[in-house]
């Protein structure tokens, strides 16, 4: 009986498939060998049974059916054609050899010619298909990218034109400024510097910044880039293309714009802002000036009415004459003038009140000078007087017309350099009988143009004095930062008077207390040996000067300590270490009471809290030293916190201080306090703290 090909493949149907499962889980790949063997043994089965309905039945609607399913399950899976087609190829593999068992050659033949036949038909028509689905799953992502493209392209423009019409309407100037050049701005920003959009960019930003704050500007600019980075907002004045200066206030961060580092802004004027801040201030300040007023009036008022009583009963007794009882007269009138002057500050919030009267114009002119003659002659100035006859009495308020005058007088007195004469004239237009005028000249250096508009504002200045104490130098950065108003030091004490003052021609030196003045003669010493010390190093400051004390009333002791002679001379001690500049302008290193002896070094207290002082969460600080056996002094700081201090301890300000000052001078202890004692003047009262200190060392070591 000869071989039966459907026979086979019904009796060996279990055995090849599950051999063909097998070799599907270990010869094809991980994702076949990763499949569930049920899954397996079902394609395998289906895939079995379309194979024999070709070799018995020469029927292909099954392996077609079975070739679309198979493709789809394997092409959303992720299988690589190579791989199904191995699993194809393995019917080839494991069918043969069970057929080679129960044949003869030309049965074998006949056979495996038909697998060969059923399976290139099968790799053919699945590699097509697969190819196919494969093709359109490409063009159907293609589709959705694209789609998705067009959509998201839409938005993208949608949002470039709502920033685009953001940022080029709005009223605030809107930059970006890469390696200091400005490569972006709208209109605002062009329109608040005056410039069009072609002369911005490609500029300098600096171009644009006042030279009073173009310092300022850069540094904060170079910080920006740096880890600790710098204030996101600040203030500063823009300059416009006519030469004009206007505050602005600035809100900048540093980002990427074109993949390239960059600072983005947006600025804005801020004039009236500051307009009204100004005013608000000068409301606060008269307010101020209301209540001290008020609170002093009657302290004030009694020693005038005092005065002005006893200078009437000595022009009723005293037998005077001529120019003496005409100075009686002036003093009479001027305490009267006090009076009403004291009155008008407290009326100062009140609509002023004009008392009008006919005055001669001419008496109020001499009046005045001659209540101002004493002035004129120490500083030896001499008064051109040409007072027209012809003026007729006017209509006037004398009090306030006399005080006028009497303030142009002062202004020309301290404009005029000694010796020079002040010009005082009145005129009378007969053709226009409502103007008499009054003209007062001098030959001083007048007021600076920039200053005319301010003239008029209560407590204008231009610059201020410190005395009493050394100013700190982060106080005075603070200050001029504040206020943009330099501070002079004056330096001196009740010993010897004044002795240095800063000269206001030029920027102060931070640091320095000034120039010795001619009338002082001033030497640095070493505190031990009174030997003067090598220029520019430091010692003790001695004074001496026709105002200097010779002693101290009944105090022996402390006369010995502090006055000494050398080479011949009396000098004061002053107790403060200096040092002098190629310039000759002394600069304040420390109270000799004040440095800390230290493993042998001298700790200057102020160096260290000047570097404490500068930490942006610290208000106040006071250095001194702890006495101390093995060390002589051991470096305590008492530290006052701003009020919105978050998170600051001990640690934190020592870190700060090993970062900022050699190892030596770094304290040792930090305690913290709610204010520091102060003198009433606001001088930090250092031996107060160490006064404590002491005691409470000598109360720790007393035996128990």
């Amino acid at each position: 009986m000869g071989f039966s090909l459907e026979d086979f493949l019904r009796e060996k149907r279990a055995v090849i498939i599950n051999q063909w499962v097998d070799h599907l889980k270990t010869r094809v790949g991980p994702r076949y060998s990763e499949r569930p063997r049920e899954e397996l043994v079902g394609t395998v089965t289906e895939a079995y049974d379309a194979n024999a309905h070709v070799l018995l039945y020469n029927d292909f609607s099954y392996i077609d059916r079975f070739i679309e399913k198979i493709s789809q399950m394997r092409l959303k899976t992720g299988f690589l054609l190579s791989d199904v087609q191995m699993a194809f190829e393995l019917f080839r593999t494991v069918v043969p050899p069970h057929i080679a068992a129960d044949t003869t050659a030309d049965e074998f033949l006949e056979a495996t010619t038909r697998i060969n036949d059923c399976l290139t038909y099968t790799i053919h028509r699945f590699s097509d298909y697969f190819q196919a689905m494969h093709q359109n799953k490409i063009l159907e992502h293609n589709r959705q990218l694209e789609e998705e493209v067009r959509v998201r392209t839409s938005e993208l423009m949608e949002s470039e034109l709502k920033y685009k019409t953001l940022v080029e309407e709005i009223n605030d100037g809107y930059f970006v400024v890469r390696n200091e050049l400005i490569v972006f701005a709208n209109p605002a920003f062009c329109m608040m510097h005056g410039y069009q959009l072609q002369e911005v960019i490609g500029k300098k930003f600096y171009t644009f910044i006042d030279i009073h704050s173009r310092k300022k500007f850069i540094a904060i600019y170079e910080k920006s880039f740096q880890k600790r980075g710098a204030p996101r907002t600040f203030e500063y004045l823009r300059l416009t293309k006519d030469g004009q200066s206007h505050p602005t206030e600035i809100l900048a961060k540093s980002t990427f714009y074109d993949n390239k580092l960059s600072t983005i802004g947006i600025c804005r004027d801020i004039t009236q802002r500051v307009i009204m801040e100004q005013k608000f201030r000068e409301t606060e300040r008269m307010a101020y000036i209301g209540q001290i007023t008020t609170s002093l009036s009657h302290e004030i008022r009694n020693p005038l009415s005092a005065v002005q009583m006893n200078l009437q009963i000595l022009k009723k007794n005293l037998q005077l004459k001529g120019n003496d009882r005409r100075r009686i007269d002036i003093s009479v009138r001027e305490v009267k003038r006090l009076e009403n002057i004291l009155r008008q500050m407290l009326d100062f919030a009140k609509p002023v009140h004009l008392n009008f009267n006919r005055n001669s114009l001419n008496s109020i002119l001499i009046s005045s000078m001659e209540l101002l003659e004493m002035k004129f002659k120490e500083k030896n100035i001499a008064l051109d007087i040409e007072l027209d006859p012809d003026i007729p009495d006017i209509q006037a308020d004398e009090e306030k017309l006399g005080q006028a005058v009497i303030n142009l007088m002062l202004n020309a007195l301290e404009a005029s350099p000694a010796g020079s004469p002040i010009k005082v004239r009145s005129r009378y237009n007969s053709r226009n009988e409502r103007n008499a005028e009054v003209v007062i000249s001098d030959n001083g250096c007048g007021i600076p143009e920039k200053h005319l508009n301010d003239i008029f504002k209560p407590f204008f200045t231009t610059y201020c004095f410190c005395g009493g104490d050394v100013l700190p130098v982060e106080m005075y950065n603070r200050w001029e930062s504040r206020f943009n108003i330099p501070i002079y030091q004056v330096y001196g004490s009740t010993e010897v008077g004044h002795v240095c003052y800063s000269r206001i021609d030029k920027k102060p030196k931070l640091g320095t207390i000034g120039l010795p003045l001619k009338s002082r003669e001033c030497i640095i010493v070493n505190p031990t040996t009174l030997e003067p010390v090598s220029p520019g190093e430091s010692g003790e400051l001695l004074v001496s000067s026709p105002y200097t004390i010779k002693g101290y009333w009944n105090k022996p002791e402390e006369t010995e300590r502090t006055c000494v002679t050398v080479g011949g001379k009396v000098y004061c001690r002053m107790g403060d270490f200096v040092s002098k500049d190629e310039d000759g302008e002394l600069y304040y290193v420390e109270r000799s009471a004040d440095l800390i002896k230290h493993k042998g070094y001298r700790v200057s207290a102020s160096e260290v809290e000047a570097v404490l002082q500068d930490h942006p969460t610290v208000i106040g600080a006071c250095v001194v030293g702890v006495p101390d056996a093995k060390v002589g002094e051991r470096i305590k700081a008492i530290v006052v916190l701003k009020e919105d201090a978050r998170g600051v301890g001990g640690s934190d300000l020592i870190k700060w201080c090993r970062d900022h000052l050699a190892s030596y001078k770094v304290p040792a202890y930090i305690e913290f306090r709610d204010m520091l004692p102060k003198s009433k003047v606001g001088k930090l009262l250092r031996r107060e703290i160490r006064d404590e200190e002491r005691r409470r060392i000598s109360k720790d070591s007393r035996p128990t």
